[in-house]
């Protein structure tokens, strides 16, 4: 039996919430990402570059946006292309993935 890395073993906890927001184009609530699990608030905030078509070195956020018909990895470097709301939803998303982190066990909250 394989050993699990624990780090994609989060990337499959990802609920429905990380894929009915769309972080590029909705503002977020800190009362919305609060409610997050862990696993969700990566996704999410790693989505803005997925739509920007960042190609990620990471094979768990590889893996996962692959599956996405959306997705198409063509850039190493996407920041200039980053909407002032998209800049402000990573540092919403960072504040609360890093509170998680701190304080909640990999399932979630």
């Amino acid at each position: 039996m394989a050993e699990i890395n624990e780090t994609e073993y989060e990337f499959y906890m990802a609920t429905d919430m990380s894929v009915d927001l769309n972080s590029s184009t909705d503002t977020l609530k800190g009362e919305v990402v609060y409610e997050m699990s862990k696993a969700d608030i990566y996704i999410l905030r790693n989505s803005i570059f997925a739509r920007h078509g960042y190609s990620f070195k990471k094979k768990d956020l590889r893996s996962y946006f692959d599956r996405m018909s959306w997705y198409i990895p063509v850039h190493a470097n996407i920041r200039a292309e980053l909407t002032e709301l998209e800049k402000k939803n990573i540092e919403i998303l960072l504040a609360y993935e890093e509170h998680a982190e701190e304080y909640y066990d990999s399932f979630g909250r």
